[in-house]
Formats: structure tokens, sequence, C-alpha cells
């Protein structure tokens, strides 16, 4: 009895057949690969939060900051004032939200008034680029609030044109309001 050796291709058909094997299994394990990134994108999808603001339903209260300074809470019934209310940002799920937006509000006016004060009467142009403006930030790589210069840009922060702002602020505001301010307390 002879053995007779032959290669693959010596069998076109079934050199072909092994390479639709192959392709075919690379094609599932691509499949598989697939299904467990779809998988995990649902997984993910469902377990995100929402972003948007809270809103009370109907008849569920909230509360807000009166113009007198007081927090009251109603029920929203969806009239002009529960749209005002949440529209301006007035509009809190708890009274605790909504006194410290009332301690926000205060600081952030006793920081404009430092501003005003320092400034001479001064006016800030932010397209003079030769007026030297200051503004701080809270640092947190250092843990401190930090002064900053500058001379042509317009930051959302409160403006001073005095070096002495962060100074003035701190001793007036006090550095436990303005991390409060700041929300890294």
């Amino acid at each position: 009895m002879e053995f007779i050796y032959k290669r693959a291709w010596d069998y076109p058909k079934a050199w072909e057949n092994e390479m639709n094997i192959r392709k075919l299994e690379q094609i599932i394990n691509d499949c598989k690969i697939k299904i467990v990134e779809a998988e995990t994108a649902i997984k993910d999808l469902q377990e995100k939060k929402s972003v948007e603001r809270w809103r009370a339903g109907n008849d569920v209260k909230y509360y807000y900051l009166t113009h007198q300074g007081a927090i009251h809470s109603t029920t929203d019934i969806s009239i002009i004032e529960d749209d005002y209310h949440y529209n301006t940002g007035n509009y809190f799920k708890t009274e605790q939200e909504a006194e410290d937006y009332k301690r926000r509000l205060l600081i952030e006016q006793q920081i404009k008034d430092i501003a005003l004060q320092l400034n001479d009467g001064k006016e800030i142009d932010y397209f003079d680029n030769c007026q030297i403006k200051y503004c701080f930030y809270f640092n947190t790589i250092l843990n401190e609030f930090t002064l900053s210069m500058f001379k042509a840009h317009k930051y959302s922060d409160i403006c001073s044109l005095s070096d002495k702002f962060l100074e003035t602020v701190l001793d007036e505001v006090g550095e436990e309001d303005l991390k409060f301010y700041y929300g890294v307390e």
C-alpha cells in the first residue's frame, strides 16, 4: 500500500471550503464582539441618570425665594408664576436648596459691590487691552483662591480693576462663604 501525500490546494473544492469556513468563523467572532459592545452600550444607557433639571409634576410642592427674601413653598399647577420660577432658576425641590440659593445670591451681590467699590467708578472695558482687570478662581490643585490678571478676555466671573480684589473679598466675605459660593467647601 502506497501513501500519497497531497496538499490542500491539490483539492480546489476542499481548499475553497476551508477558506469559506475560516471567513465564516471570523464573521461569527466579529458578530460576537459587536453583540458584547451593543449589550454594554445598552447597559450604559439604562444606567445613565437624567440630566434634566428637576421640575415638580402637577400638584407637587416646590420651594422658591420671594422678592422679599423669604422662602415659600407652593404647588406647581403650571401657571405663569410656576413657569417663571422654573425658568429663572428659582425653583427647588427642598427648602435647603432654596436656602443655599438665597445664600449664594447674597454672597454674589456682596462680591459685585466690592468690585464696584474697588473700581472707584471706573467702568471695565473688556475691549481695552491696556486696561488690567482682575478676577479670582478656586485653584483645586493648590486648594486655595488665586487672583488672575488679564487684559483682553471677558470672564463669566465678577471682575475688578483692583489687584486687591481677592484680598478684599476674603476679608469682607470670608473664605468659608466664598468656598460655599464656588461649591468647594
